[in-house]
């Protein structure tokens, strides 16, 4: 089995999202951070990132096209030159978005980072765990899936009155 060049972590704000209630629509932000803890540098050319859509068990969100999504490289401080490579994010199809490398291929260097916010997520209603599947391409076009999910699960909304 071939596993990933990069390393991949989930973290959200809130830290526990909280499921939608009918009429209250929850929202959070989801950060998908991309670090190279290899030997060596690694070169790829996108990275899709799916989420589950709907509002059942194991769905993330139900409004997949109200989420902004926007992507930042960060080199590795200190290391020249200090432009770092440019990167784009677009959706693809109803669950999906994709970053690429505008010169077609990047170099991610050992101590570089990078980070794709998923804005304005309108959690499902449904509490539970929600997987999210990623791709890594590199320069080979060699495709590699793994599966991250945030450190903590949707939880129920609290429930109030008497």
């Amino acid at each position: 089995m071939t596993m990933p060049m990069l390393t991949y972590t989930v973290l959200t704000d809130p830290a526990s999202l909280e499921a939608s209630a009918a009429g209250r629509p929850s929202t959070g932000t989801v950060y998908l951070l991309v670090t190279n803890t290899g030997q060596q540098a690694a070169y790829w050319s996108t990275i899709t990132v799916s989420m589950p859509v709907g509002n059942g068990d194991g769905h993330l969100t139900s409004n997949f096209n109200k989420i902004k999504p926007k992507v930042r490289y960060v080199p590795k401080p200190g290391t020249s030159p200090s432009t770092p490579p440019s990167v784009n994010v677009q959706r693809q199809g109803s669950n999906a978005f994709q970053v690429t490398a505008s010169a077609g291929t990047g170099r991610f260097a050992l101590g570089d980072y990078m980070v794709l916010t998923l804005n304005d997520v309108t959690v499902a209603r449904t509490a539970g765990l929600a997987v999210l599947t990623l791709n890594e391409t590199n320069v080979r076009d060699l495709v590699v899936s793994c599966r991250v999910w945030p450190p903590a699960w949707r939880r129920a909304a609290a429930r109030t009155g008497r």
